[in-house]
């Protein structure tokens, strides 16, 4: 379910929860009440990815926050994100990311022990994304935009980081579902886009269709497929 405000009287139907609480100045900052509910969810074994830009420092701090075992005392950027990279032994593991989301103020998170760092500005070594499994919860805290990743070559696209995150937080990991990224979604006509299969579980065939591309159809796992006419085409893997 999405929403444009926080239903925290209907948690307790939810697995994990993501909010987006923006980047200054046109943040949502959190009042007593819903950073209480949001601790009783987890207390109640939730899980819940939260981002937002001042959140973290500059904003009021609420009885979630320390939850999350982040440090955001010492930096509040001035300036933002450039390079994020994924870093080792973590879920994030091998992915880079070119950051284009709102970046007027972003809060440096340092994790604190137990919760470890996901992503790295490479120019500042600043952390963005921070990692945090206690006992009868699991959370992760971003300064940084989920939409402002931008989506480069294999590991490093948002569908790829998302069903990290879904399966830290225990969610289809166990569900065959198809999912599938392209290398590209806007083309000229002539050329080739590559599909690539991302889905759950372990698929052992793949049935494509491709609207008006050639070839129509294709049981390739990642296939390359060539438009030759201009339009506004649909793709389907079974």
């Amino acid at each position: 379910n999405y929403a444009a405000f926080l239903p925290w009287w209907d948690l307790y139907k939810y697995d994990a929860v993501f909010l987006c609480l923006g980047v200054f100045p046109l943040n949502y900052e959190l009042d007593e009440e819903e950073g209480a509910k949001l601790a009783e969810y987890l207390n109640e074994g939730g899980n819940l990815y939260m981002e937002g830009g001042a959140t973290w420092f500059l904003n009021e701090q609420t009885e979630v926050h320390p939850m999350f075992n982040i440090d955001a005392s010492t930096i509040s950027r001035p300036y933002g994100a450039t390079l994020l990279d994924g870093q080792e032994g973590t879920i994030t593991e091998g992915m880079t990311f070119e950051y284009d989301g709102d970046n007027t103020r972003l809060d440096h998170l340092a994790p604190v022990e137990p919760a470890i760092s996901l992503f790295v500005d490479r120019d500042t070594e600043h952390s963005f994304v921070v990692l945090n499994e206690a006992l009868g919860y699991k959370t992760i805290g971003s300064s940084v935009e989920f939409g402002g990743f931008m989506d480069s070559i294999s590991p490093g696209t948002k569908g790829e980081l998302m069903q990290e995150y879904l399966k830290f937080f225990d969610l289809n990991t166990k569900t065959l579902a198809a999912n599938f990224i392209a290398d590209k979604l806007a083309v000229n006509k002539g050329e080739t886009v590559t599909f690539q299969s991302i889905s759950t579980s372990d698929a052992s065939e793949w049935s494509w269709e491709f609207n008006g591309g050639f070839p129509e159809t294709s049981s390739e796992q990642n296939p390359q497929v060539l438009y030759e006419e201009e339009g506004i085409f649909d793709v389907t893997l079974t």
